[in-house]
């Protein structure tokens, strides 16, 4: 943990690596007077801070040096001063798990519910390239679907009308009109 021992920002912030794991970290630290804002509630910067601590962490756990390019963070609650952040340790791996798996058969099943809305529809389509099957082209919809038209009379770059006449969980499936 070289890393976190040459960090001053995280310890100038009182952190501390309570677990270092290979793919995740737990960094907790101290909510103190100097870290609240004009309500005393703890700064968004700072739980930033904290988060982004805990991220590099998780992410040179495996060995190669990394850094972030970028991440995005919601407050569910705010921090309070006096409090030690975060309070509630990580999700357990296999609950983690679990909850992926949920959240993705959720996805799939929209996705899958809008792919087949889609079926007797007239759209145009922006012709892409050629597709696997003999006659067949592939392009994007002005919805951004991907589209494979059998027998097509198109060219890459041609914008074609067609009717949508079978969905798929990723592409539609069209005869040009």
């Amino acid at each position: 943990m070289g890393m976190w021992a040459d960090d001053a920002a995280s310890a100038m912030l009182g952190m501390q690596a309570v677990e270092v794991a290979p793919g995740r970290a737990r960094v907790s630290m101290l909510v103190r007077p100097d870290m609240v804002n004009g309500h005393r509630l703890c700064h968004g910067g700072v739980i930033a801070s904290l988060a982004d601590s805990a991220f590099a962490l998780a992410c040179n756990s495996h060995g190669p040096v990394t850094v972030a390019a970028g991440f995005s963070i919601d407050f569910l609650q705010p921090g309070r001063l006096g409090q030690v952040l975060p309070e509630r340790p990580q999700v357990e791996p296999a609950i983690a798990d679990e909850r992926l798996q949920r959240l993705q058969g959720l996805i799939t099943g929209q996705q899958r519910e809008i792919q087949n809305s889609m079926v007797g529809r007239d759209v145009s389509v922006l012709v892409e390239k050629t597709g696997r099957e003999a006659g067949q082209m592939v392009g994007k919809s002005e919805y951004l679907h991907s589209v494979h038209i059998d027998e097509a009379q198109a060219e890459v770059g041609d914008v074609v009308r067609v009717r949508i006449v079978d969905a798929k969980t990723n592409s539609l499936t069209a005869r040009q009109i």
